[in-house]
This record gives structure tokens, sequence and C-alpha cells, in this order.
């Protein structure tokens, strides 16, 4: 997917910080937040069985990513 000027992409992934994935793809974000504790959803009987981190790119950071990695995680207009 395309993204346009003024795209947010956002991907909620595990901290897997030791792995290739993580230096090749996340490190290219533009905001990395970590997120204390474990995640539990709705209706789960157990917390995740690893960390959790938003990576946050802008527009024009998505489209060269998404491209290589091959899919589009999330994608939102960002308003004003």
């Amino acid at each position: 997917a395309e993204g346009t000027s003024g795209t947010l992409v956002v991907a909620l992934i595990p901290s897997r910080t030791d792995t290739a994935w993580w230096h090749d793809s996340a490190m290219t974000a533009t905001e990395i937040r970590f997120l204390r504790g474990r995640l539990r959803f709705s209706g789960a009987r157990y917390n995740a069985p690893f960390p959790s981190v938003l990576c946050i790119w802008n527009c024009d950071m998505a489209k060269a990513r998404c491209a290589q990695v091959g899919m589009m995680l999330s994608q939102a207009p960002v308003d004003g």
C-alpha cells in the first residue's frame, strides 16, 4: 500500500532487540516506544511472553521500509 503525505504507520511488535529483523527494520522507525510490562489482550488468559514496543514511521520512511518488508502493518491519516 502506498502512503500519502501525512500518513503515519504504527506497528505493535515484540521487542526482540537481539534479532536481525529488529536491526534491519524496527531501527528505521521515526520513533520507538517501549511499553512497560507485558501486554494482555481482552479475553486472554495470560500476558504476552515477551515485551512489546510501538514502532512509528512517518510517511516517507514508511513507504521505503514497507516496500522492502512487503507489507503495511497499519495506516492512518494524521489530522492537522
